[in-house]
């Protein structure tokens, strides 16, 4: 059981904010040589902020399902990933 429920979301959201950070990090540094980072980080912050979207990242991450997205997806799920996160805090955060 949860004891602090507001406490626990507040530690879920911390990890999708750094989750935030390294997406963007590789997307200045170089897209295209971290298209599966990016993509694996732009799955978990799916995944923290709503507890599940995609099986997308876990299909980039592992060597037995060698795959590396293009960029233009790279970047598509990037942003996908940040729009998902502004409509989950925006529904879980109070105003003001």
């Amino acid at each position: 059981m949860i004891d602090d429920l507001d406490d626990y979301i507040e530690k879920w959201l911390f990890r999708a904010d750094e989750d935030v950070a390294v997406i963007d990090e590789l997307i200045q540094s170089d897209p295209q040589a971290y298209a599966s980072t990016i993509c694996f980080h732009a799955q978990q912050l799916d995944h923290l902020d709503l507890k599940s979207l995609t099986d997308f990242g876990v299909s980039v991450r592992y060597p037995d399902d060698f795959f590396v997205p293009e960029l233009s997806e790279t970047k598509y799920y990037a942003e996908v990933a940040r729009r998902i996160q502004g409509i989950v805090l925006g529904l879980i955060k109070p105003s003001g």
